[in-house]
């Protein structure tokens, strides 16, 4: 993920663009690339952690989706525009931010899930199981 947002910045930095929007097409095309996930399905596979990935991000508060108008990149209209939530002037600390943003909610997550993993077994655990009843 730092990898991917990084060389997005980069490549912003070097086309002289506001490094704090990128556009949606430019992670979905490095998350179904050949390149970057070699596999037979690259495509389907890129697609779906691209979605599950905004999805997160957008959740997380880590990103916000901009109109065509709101930004100086070359978009379509229908294009999906998203600028980076967190803070930094320079792109390392806007990288360094969004990692641990991101990993610190998604270690929150986890800690939510096993809490109700727990509770669950332990329910389960007071239940008459069907062989009780044979």
């Amino acid at each position: 993920m730092e990898e991917l947002f990084s060389s997005i910045i980069e490549n912003r930095l070097m086309d002289d663009k506001p490094f704090r929007h990128f556009k949606g097409e430019e992670i979905q095309s490095e998350l179904t690339s050949q390149k970057n996930l070699p596999h037979y399905d690259a495509d389907v596979i890129g697609e779906r952690i691209y979605s599950e990935l905004i999805r997160r991000f957008k959740e997380f508060n880590l990103i916000s989706e901009l109109s065509s108008s709101e930004t100086d990149l070359e978009v379509d209209e229908n294009e999906c525009v998203f600028k980076y939530q967190v803070r930094g002037k320079s792109p390392d600390t806007v990288i360094a931010n969004l990692r641990k943003r991101y990993l610190n909610r998604a270690v929150e997550d986890q800690a939510e899930i096993k809490a109700k993993r727990q509770v669950i077994d332990e329910f389960d655990e007071e239940q008459s199981a069907l062989a009780d009843f044979w």
